[in-house]
């Protein structure tokens, strides 16, 4: 509960810190962010990660676009077929994923991978520009790929067998 209260606390603090945080003395550091990344050939409208319907937009964004029908030179395609490649790891590894948040108490490298690929979405989120994203997502797809390659159930501990001499002998109906 400590645990949860806290991480709520320093979510809040962050995102006044990202709201504060002036770079033109007009604007937020997100807003500045996407509207200093929305140039060249590669730009596209960036969602708001902090809305609630704009987070799992942006999560997709950062993580599998562009689309193969938003590729539009040699890159642009290289990096569509990096993001329909990582689609389909996660299409075929749903039952793992859908694992994942009752084993967050017990496994603390699955809640860092959680953490880390979560704020991620947040703050690359507002950027604008798809070049820019895909040389960015080389730095969430360690944790990633320890997301998708996590077992689908965990192992179950297996109580020890007691050793022959350890176990209880029975003979003609009595122990000895």
């Amino acid at each position: 509960m400590i645990v949860l209260a806290l991480g709520g606390y320093l979510a809040t603090r962050t995102g006044d810190y990202l709201d504060s945080y002036d770079v033109s003395g007009t604007d937020s550091a997100l807003s500045t962010n996407a509207l200093r990344t929305d140039r060249g050939g590669s730009a596209f409208s960036a969602p708001d990660p902090r809305s609630p319907i704009g987070y799992p937009v942006a999560a997709f964004t950062v993580m599998f676009r562009p689309l193969p029908f938003e590729a539009h030179n040699s890159e642009s395609i290289a990096a569509s077929i990096e993001g329909l490649a990582l689609l389909a790891l996660c299409v075929a590894s749903w039952r793992r994923l859908l694992t994942i948040p009752r084993r967050l108490r017990s496994e603390p490298y699955l809640t860092l991978a959680v953490s880390y690929v979560l704020m991620f979405f947040f703050a690359f989120g507002t950027i604008a520009n798809f070049g820019i994203l895909s040389r960015e997502r080389s730095m969430a797809l360690p944790f990633i790929f320890v997301l998708l390659s996590a077992p689908a159930a965990p192992a179950a501990r297996a109580r020890p067998r007691p050793e022959r001499s350890e176990r209880p002998v029975r003979r003609a109906g009595r122990l000895r």
